[in-house]
């Protein structure tokens, strides 16, 4: 009998589906995945804050600084086990590049680099920005510049009608990268609004844009460009999602790729005045993708699945019961975000509805973050009627915010990380469409601090760009002028 039971067993295991076997455990030479949020913060003058996410698979951490040489050489040993360092007695006002190794038990190992600037040490090291012009002539509407990341040097800039022109070699082509004016509805606060080139587009030659459609929807939407002629195909259009709009403002328009590779995209409240239906906190699902208002989306283009032409990144943040494309909620008018490309923070310009313009930042991304609109409008209280309520400690407040008697209407901006003006290293630039004052912040003793850089630098500046290298542009919409931040000697 103990023969049969144990015949009839191993015939029975013979003829169950190799599909339900486990699959074989990862290799243990295959190296562990980079570190993410690996942040470099200048402390102090002669000190920098290092951390980074544990990488599984990883048993031990290797923590290097680039010497003047070129190398690499270890600051805090080839075994941490800690996911942070301090890293002293460095220059002030001086460059440093770090590169933190995930490493296994087999010695195979991933790294990767960020860099940081030690800011000075006495009033001398303040920059003194000044605006250099690039472009005087030639563009209508300009309201976004930004780069392939091709290593060419280009810059694109989108015109607000539906053309986007191309800079080459410091020149403007007359000819139109792409030319989609049939497309957009191009009142008040509508028309071709974002560009955000796709991380392999040296390879893959796809782009992304953000335009209002002749309904004044909402599109997001994929191109193909030759790169020989760098002419766009217009033709090649492929929607990637689209969201009703109820009224024509509050529209929001940028969308860029993380340093992870999925595409970010802000989306304002739907418009009219104190978002009357409440969308930027409502999280169940509406018609026409209305439950995408008044958030930040953070999809996948590299795939498809259940007929979009995306996929949910199963990462995203459960809200509201479910995982979908909603990445953070409670924006009221996102006009340009920006990723700090040493941080991976997400900065975020929010205008307000009557009293205050915002800032607000989402460290490492801002993943699952409530920016509190419409409970809040900035700092101040604005519906306290809607959960969780003014006092909750679950909304995220701006790291700056500023009333109508310095300004109206906020223009996001970016965080220097270029290299050319190291004075310039860890300030936050940003402006307001009403004042054209340009500001920047920057961290002192745990507090964001404002400062002026230049007063009433130019009318209608609705937006900032910036090139491959980390350097930093300012755009006029009403007078079609681009210029350069550039710190005087």
């Amino acid at each position: 009998m103990r023969y049969l039971v144990v015949s009839l067993l191993l015939a029975l295991a013979g003829c169950q589906d190799s599909n339900l076997n486990p699959p074989n455990p990862p290799s243990p030479t295959q190296a562990p995945p980079n570190p993410t949020q690996f942040s470099a913060t200048a402390t102090s003058p002669t000190s920098v804050s290092l951390s980074w996410s544990a990488s599984e698979g990883a048993t031990r951490y290797s923590l290097e600084r680039r010497t003047s040489s070129g190398n690499f050489t270890a600051i805090g040993g080839s075994n941490l086990t800690a996911t942070s360092y301090s890293d002293t007695g460095l220059t002030a006002n001086t460059a440093y590049t770090y590169r933190v190794k995930a490493i296994n038990n087999s010695g195979s190992s991933s790294g990767v680099e960020r860099s940081v600037t030690t800011p000075g040490t006495s009033s001398g090291s303040e920059p003194r920005v000044r605006l250099v012009a690039v472009v005087s002539s030639g563009l209508t509407q300009p309201l976004y510049l930004t780069h392939a990341r091709d290593g060419s040097g280009d810059l694109y800039v989108v015109e607000k009608a539906g053309r986007i022109r191309l800079i080459e070699g410091g020149t403007l082509r007359s000819q139109p990268f792409l030319d989609i004016t049939s497309k957009t509805s191009k009142g008040g606060e509508q028309g071709l609004l974002g560009l955000a080139f796709h991380p392999d587009y040296r390879s893959n030659g796809l782009f992304y844009v953000n335009y209002t459609n002749s309904s004044g929807d909402t599109i997001i939407a994929r191109y193909s460009a030759n790169r020989s002629n760098k002419v766009a195909d217009p033709g090649s259009e492929q929607i990637v999602l689209s969201v009703d709009q109820p009224y024509d403002n509050h529209n929001a328009g940028w969308l860029g790729f993380g340093p992870d590779g999925m595409l970010y995209i802000p989306l304002g409240d739907g418009g009219s005045g104190g978002d009357p239906q409440n969308y930027a906190q409502r999280l169940e699902a509406q018609s026409g993708n209305r439950h995408l208002l008044g958030k930040v989306l953070r999809i996948d283009v590299n795939g498809t699945e259940q007929g979009r032409n995306y996929r949910i990144p199963a990462d995203n943040p459960s809200l509201g019961g479910r995982v979908s494309e909603i990445w953070a909620y409670g924006l009221r008018n996102p006009w340009r975000a920006s990723f700090d490309r040493q941080t991976g923070d997400l900065w975020i310009g929010d205008v307000g509805q009557g009293s205050q313009e915002e800032i607000s930042l989402g460290t490492g991304g801002g993943k699952g973050l409530n920016y509190g609109w419409k409970i809040m409008e900035g700092t101040a209280c604005y519906d306290n009627s809607i959960a969780p309520g003014c006092s909750s400690n679950s909304l995220t407040r701006p790291v700056h915010a500023y009333g109508r008697g310095d300004g109206y209407s906020v223009t996001g901006g970016y965080m220097y990380r270029g290299s050319r003006f190291p004075r310039m290293q860890g300030r936050y630039f940003f402006t307001d469409f009403g004042t054209g004052n340009l500001w920047s912040l920057r961290l002192v003793n745990g507090t964001w601090t404002r400062k002026t850089e230049v007063a009433s630098a130019g009318n209608g500046l609705a937006s900032f760009g910036e090139d491959e290298q980390g350097e930093l542009y300012i755009i006029s919409l009403s007078g079609g002028q681009i210029w350069r931040l550039e710190d005087q000697p």
